[in-house]
């Protein structure tokens, strides 16, 4: 039986439209950055020490103050110091080496104006902020829906990658483990590398519980996503969040416990330009309280990752003069086992598609330790 004119009216308007939790602010810069670097960085847990674990934790978020919101240790001045920013830049400083930061958050737009202030009360310039609008999925009664944030970010990523249409454009992609931020932007690496096809992309958003539906579309949306640089993943380790790592699928995700391990991995990319490691040690040490049993093992992670031989060899250096304080291994920092970079080999489709089912089931059920 033909449906009517009013029936087929009805439907169009009850059918879910996802761009519709994409609440973007873009704000163009005044230099080129068609050729320049890209951070894209999570706010919640990554930037900012956002408790959510309990309900009562997750009802006090909207009632925070800019000026009561915590700042990760060393985030700021490491964002700071990564990011040239663009009305700073001199004539002469080339746009390969101009960076721009873009948040993107699941965080609904009402929080945007104080945490957009938080980012002014560091000193942190951005180019553009993205904020996931939950009252769509209210007002179509997709309530499963308000924590369900792979869809949502894929899509803020990939219009925010063609916005800036520029095939010799970078991106350093920043997030933590405490939800899908390592798949979100594997997938869209993997993708952008040329290692899987659309359709894998789908099937990956459907086992990672993306409906069927909204997986076909977000993967229609990836399907125009312009020729672009290179993608780098680093994913902060969060206490208390069972590890993520599975080689060799994330062999091609940097993890970090905290920004010290941070820098050190930015220095060792050349994204920062190599510093004094033991100034920042003492920073570290000194400002944010970090324990010297932390900092050494950090150094320890760090010397089974760097490739560069200065930086490798400071780090011994470091760890030479920290045996002098004879300092125990503490039971309250966990060293994860990252992959050398030795490990971190160019992974075959093959080897993809054989083991990153297994490591979106272990995300699945993953939970809090």
């Amino acid at each position: 039986m033909l449906k009517s004119p009013f029936e087929s009216i009805k439907n169009k308007k009850n059918r879910y439209n996802i761009d519709q939790l994409i609440n973007e602010s873009y704000f163009s810069p005044n230099v080129n950055h068609k050729k320049s670097t890209h951070i894209l960085c999570d706010i919640d847990k990554t930037y900012l020490e956002t408790q959510f674990e309990s309900f009562i934790e997750l009802a006090k978020i909207p009632f925070e103050t800019a000026k009561e919101k915590i700042t990760a240790a060393g985030a700021k001045e490491i964002l700071l110091r990564l990011c040239l920013q663009s009305n700073e830049l001199k004539d002469s400083v080339s746009p390969q080496k101009m960076k721009f930061i873009h948040f993107v958050s699941s965080s609904p737009p009402q929080l945007r104006q104080v945490l957009e202030e938080k980012m002014a009360l560091d000193g942190i310039k951005f180019l553009s902020t993205t904020f996931k609008n939950q009252l769509y999925n209210l007002k179509k009664g997709r309530f499963s829906l308000l924590r369900e944030q792979v869809s949502y970010k894929i899509l803020a990523i990939t219009n925010l990658m063609k916005k800036i249409n520029s095939s010799q454009a970078n991106y350093i992609l920043i997030g933590d483990n405490a939800e899908k931020d390592p798949l979100i932007y594997l997938i869209l690496k993997l993708y952008a590398d040329k290692k899987i096809s659309l359709a894998d992309v789908e099937c990956y958003l459907c086992r990672a519980g993306v409906e069927k539906e909204i997986a076909c579309e977000v993967t229609n949306r990836i399907k125009d996503l312009p020729e672009i640089g290179h993608i780098d993943i680093y994913i902060r380790c969060i206490d208390g969040y069972r590890d993520i790592t599975f080689p060799p699928v994330t062999n091609s995700i940097f993890f970090y416990n905290n920004y010290f391990e941070f820098l050190i991995l930015m220095m060792d990319n050349d994204t920062i330009a190599p510093g004094n490691i033991m100034e920042w040690l003492r920073k570290f040490h000194n400002y944010y309280d970090f324990s010297l049993n932390t900092l050494y093992l950090s150094l320890k992670t760090c010397l089974n990752s760097v490739r560069k031989k200065a930086i490798h060899e400071e780090i011994k250096q470091i760890l030479h003069k920290l045996k002098k304080f004879n300092i125990p291994v503490g039971k309250n920092y966990t060293q994860k086992n990252f992959c050398s970079q030795e490990d971190k080999v160019d992974l075959s489709t093959t080897e993809i598609k054989k083991n990153i089912n297994f490591w979106i089931d272990m995300l699945n059920k993953r939970i809090i330790k």
